[in-house]
Formats: C-alpha cells, structure tokens, sequence
C-alpha cells in the first residue's frame, strides 16, 4: 500500500511539474520584459511572447527529465542525512563567502 501511494504521489508530483511550466514561462516572460527590463543585464529587448513559445515543447519534455535525473522523484527517505547536511555546509559556506566579499566590495568602494 506504501508503495502504491508512493508512486501515486510520484505521478501527481510530474503532472503537477508539467502543469505549472506554462505559468512559471509566462511569468518569468512578463518579469524580464516588465519590471527587470530595466537592470543592465536585461539591457537587451526581447521580441514578443510567440517568437518565444517553441520554447514550452523542449521545456515540457525535458524539464521532467531533467527532475528525474537530478532525484527530484525519488522518496525523501532514501536521502541520508549525511548528504543534507554536506549540501546544507556547501550552501552555507558559499553565502558566507559571498557576504564577506560583498563586504570587501563595499570597503573598498567606500575607501575611495
């Protein structure tokens, strides 16, 4: 019965993947030609939305695999422990250095 639900559950999961890759493409679609569109990285126009949405069928195949392939689908039970905490250290450890560099940054431009 665990099994049976677990898959279930698994199912629901991809479905659920693939139904909310249209809202999060549109979305991210209106955030870069609306309020992002501003940021020096985003300097650059983009076209209208349908030059754009041959884009969904390449998303809607391989973002599940992609998912799958990563371990997006398998139970959380079979993470052990020791490799949350090694990826939660990683990540910590990482926005410490990016604070203490941002700190250096400001230091420097401040020094000036």
């Amino acid at each position: 019965m665990l099994k049976e639900y677990s898959a279930t559950f698994r199912y629901i999961l991809v479905i659920m993947d693939l139904i909310l890759i249209l809202p999060a493409f549109c979305l991210g679609y209106y955030l870069r030609t609306g309020p992002l569109s501003g940021w020096m990285w985003f300097e650059r126009a983009l076209g209208p939305l349908h030059d754009y949405a041959w884009l969904l069928c390449y998303l809607i195949i391989f973002a599940p695999l992609v998912l799958y392939s990563m371990g997006v689908y398998r139970p959380f039970t079979k993470v052990s422990v020791s490799r949350i905490k090694i990826c939660s250290k990683l990540i910590f450890e990482e926005i410490g250095h990016s604070t203490e560099k941002l700190g250096n940054l400001n230091s420097a431009v401040s020094s000036k």
